[in-house]
């Protein structure tokens, strides 16, 4: 099934996908945080931080950031 979902996503994308690794990462400890970590990872793993830093304990930091952002218009690149 592995080999099937990476032949998926490279004919998806147009090309030759790497192997897809699962990897351990911070779960959210309540059932309202998971667009925020979602959002969190993608902008960790396209800046190659760690994920380590996206707890459920940062969250409200990371909503306010996020708020900000979109408020003071620089949430979207251009």
């Amino acid at each position: 099934m592995k080999k099937v979902f990476t032949q998926t996503i490279a004919t998806e994308i147009g090309g030759v996908c790497g192997p897809i690794e699962r990897v351990n990462v911070p779960q959210q400890s309540n059932q309202g945080d998971c667009g925020m970590f979602v959002l969190k990872y993608i902008e960790l793993l396209s800046a190659e931080i760690l994920l380590d830093t996206c707890t459920s304990h940062n969250m409200p930091f990371f909503r306010l950031k996020l708020a900000a952002e979109i408020l003071r218009g620089d949430a979207y690149m251009t």
